[in-house]
């Protein structure tokens, strides 16, 4: 493993950019933001910041968005807007509620003149992906490709199938993940992973968890290819970059094509890397960032909460960083550990950690 040393402790920490290492904190009752190398007190406090090109987003706790060059403040957003998951640059998300029926609206914004992407506003949690817009009724837990009039093309209503085909009831959205071969590729709670037709709705593949071997997937029905169990899934990521979908789990790896929906690889953490992160008993909360991904860990017969947090190369298939950053006598003591609100970073030679009292650790490569 690499050594990595902690370098510092800052608390009240709310936000972190690791690419910058700009954050935002509290103060004696007063907001601050570090950004550039230059602190600025800030009426509202910024709670996500990240970098977008040659710019610095911060998403402020009522809504509000700003955009800074260096820390000079270009552009504020006044309330009810969040970033996006994908096409930053581009595009942000707006949403309000209708002053009749308080019924909650959303729109994607253009950055550069503020203009609507949507002709009307939609009654729908909305995502951009390659163009295209999709949107999720949390109620009717129906999921919808929307055009750019605001009208609705298709929905696919998420449905939790068991590994024997019997519906169990309503499922809800975790990820929309990508497109890939006329596929919008989306995750639900309860491990599904579905592959939708962008052009019809029309349900082409959908990976249920099962108790099966973890390396092979099994076809539910060997006359319909479209559901297929698969063992050890954890949860879903997306790479553009080769089209792959990405599952990673308390067990391992699984490394799917999305243009065909075929196995590409699995492999076990047991097997590839057992003095490593094989030795965590859970790997949890897992962020894909590039060709690694960090995680909270626990150690097996451990207790008080999680202070382990960790980093692991997928090229490599090892365990490339991890330290106790709440050692146990002090979670045991004051309850201060590692939650899934407060995601870990890594920005190459250097990791970022906020633990549930929002301190922030920051360690660098030695």
């Amino acid at each position: 493993m690499n050594e990595y040393i902690k370098i510092d402790k800052i608390k009240n920490v709310w936000g972190i950019n690791p690419v910058t290492g700009d954050y935002s904190y509290d103060e004696d009752g007063r907001h601050y933001l570090s950004i550039d190398g230059v602190v600025l007190e800030k009426k509202e406090l910024p709670t996500r910041i990240v970098s977008v090109g040659e710019y610095v987003y911060a998403r402020t706790c009522n809504g509000s968005l700003e955009i800074y060059s260096g820390h000079t403040l270009l552009k504020v957003f006044e309330k009810n807007y969040d970033l996006l998951e994908r096409d930053l640059d581009t595009y942000i998300r707006y949403h309000g509620r209708t002053p009749e029926t308080f019924e909650l609206r959303e729109n994607i914004i253009f950055v550069s003149d503020g203009r609507r992407l949507l002709e009307q506003d939609v009654p729908y949690r909305v995502y951009e992906v390659e163009g295209m817009v999709f949107g999720y009724e949390l109620f009717k837990t129906e999921f919808c490709r929307i055009d750019l009039s605001g009208e609705v093309l298709w929905c696919f209503p998420l449905r939790r199938i068991d590994d024997e085909g019997r519906d169990k009831g309503t499922a809800h959205l975790d990820k929309v993940l990508g497109i890939a071969n006329g596929m919008i590729w989306i995750s639900t709670d309860w491990g599904r992973l579905i592959a939708l037709n962008v052009e019809t709705g029309e349900l082409m593949y959908q990976f249920i968890p099962a108790d099966v071997a973890e390396d092979k997937i099994v076809f539910m029905d060997e006359e319909n290819s479209v559901y297929r169990l698969i063992g050890g899934v954890g949860v879903f990521f997306f790479r553009e970059t080769d089209k792959t979908l990405l599952s990673i789990s308390n067990w391992g790896i699984h490394i799917l094509d999305a243009a065909t929906a075929d196995l590409i690889e699995s492999y076990s953490f047991a097997k590839v890397d057992p003095q490593g992160i094989a030795t965590f008993e859970h790997v949890m909360n897992p962020r894909l960032q590039d060709d690694h991904f960090v995680f909270m860990g626990e150690r097996t017969h451990e207790f008080g909460g999680c202070g382990w947090a960790g980093v692991f190369d997928l090229q490599a298939r090892k365990l490339l960083w991890a330290d106790e950053v709440i050692p146990a006598e002090e979670r045991e003591k004051t309850g201060n550990q590692l939650v899934v609100s407060r995601p870990i970073y890594y920005a190459g030679d250097k990791v970022y950690v906020i633990d549930a009292e929002d301190t922030l650790h920051i360690y660098e490569r030695k």
